[in-house]
């Protein structure tokens, strides 16, 4: 299999700070990772969904065996500065 930089890069930054990562759920050690981010935006009111706040960019990592999703703070991988289409969280002029 084949992965593109993006991927590539996250499981290199996953690998170096967790060894023989496996699933919780099934202890597989076997994934797929989303070759693009995921991301959560952070809400102050229960009731209503706000696109546009402030969010938690992510890569996601999918388990091959059981589907179990897991999802990885670009930040604290420290990628934020390394991946392309980065700008830091900055708006683009």
């Amino acid at each position: 299999m084949t992965f593109s930089k993006f991927q590539q890069t996250i499981m290199d930054a996953i690998e170096k700070r967790v060894t023989n990562i496996k699933c919780p759920i099934c202890k597989n050690n076997n994934f797929a990772v989303l070759d693009g981010y995921t991301r959560r935006f952070l809400n102050k009111d229960l009731n209503k969904v706000q696109i546009g706040s402030q969010n938690l960019p992510s890569a996601t990592v999918i388990c091959h065996s059981c589907g179990y999703i897991m999802d990885f703070s670009i930040g604290a991988l420290g990628l934020m500065n390394n991946l392309e289409g980065s700008n830091n969280g900055k708006k683009k002029k």
